[in-house]
């Protein structure tokens, strides 16, 4: 689901509840509101993003970490 940003053109998309798991064809990560990303939406394992912003990782530091997670993605 879309869901528009006030007046911007911001728009964040919210992913529906699953009925049925397709692991094998999933393309999803998910970032909670505390900074954790999960490469599965079914998971618990998380990965740290927000501990490494604050500390003063650079964008680089950032993908570098996005690319390794997701390169372990369950």
């Amino acid at each position: 689901m879309k869901k528009q940003i006030g007046r911007s053109q911001s728009a964040a998309r919210f992913i529906d509840s699953v009925t049925a798991p397709f692991c094998s064809t999933c393309n999803r990560i998910r970032l909670t509101a505390d900074g954790k990303l999960r490469t599965c939406l079914f998971s618990l394992r998380e990965h740290d993003l927000l501990g490494p912003m604050r500390a003063g990782a650079s964008d680089a530091d950032v993908a570098d970490l996005l690319r390794a997670a997701v390169a372990t993605k369950e």
